[in-house]
């Protein structure tokens, strides 16, 4: 095998690693979005349980 036709077939391999790489990432930080997201949808579904508490106190 030639050099010139190792280092080709080195390329695309490196290529595909690096890729892996980025996907994994992208994959990490999309879970932690997700997570982030989902911590801020409960604490949204806490106040308004709190205001809706509040309210009927208010209205009673």
């Amino acid at each position: 095998m030639s050099s010139s036709l190792a280092a080709r077939d080195i390329d695309p391999l490196s290529r595909l690693a690096s890729q892996e790489q980025s996907f994994v990432k992208e994959n990490l930080t999309r879970q932690d979005a997700e997570t982030k997201a989902k911590k801020i949808e409960e604490e949204i579904c806490r106040w308004q349980k709190t205001l809706e508490e509040r309210n009927g106190q208010l209205e009673a």
